[in-house]
């Protein structure tokens, strides 16, 4: 099954320096090595984002700091900033 596709000059000339060097022997094998890559980087990034989602959830699960104070955070704030001076 023979597919044409249209790409830019630039990326035409990133696929014949690649089958020139003699990296890959056809243009089809760069594209196909390219998807590949590509395939592997989706899954890679969609497994980081389930794990975040994950531990997000097992986190937030984890604790109850009760309700945030603004003006005790900010004197704590400003204490820690005036002992690193």
């Amino acid at each position: 099954m023979n597919h044409s596709l249209s790409l830019p000059d630039d990326l035409i000339r990133m696929i014949e320096a690649r089958v020139e060097t003699g990296d890959y022997a056809s243009a089809s094998e760069v594209v196909r090595d390219a998807l590949a890559l590509l395939d592997r980087q989706d899954r890679t990034e969609a497994e980081k984002r389930a794990w975040l989602r994950h531990a997000w959830s097992q986190g937030v699960a984890s604790t109850d700091i009760g309700a945030f104070d603004k003006d005790r955070f900010r004197e704590e704030a400003h204490r820690r900033l005036s002992q690193k001076a």
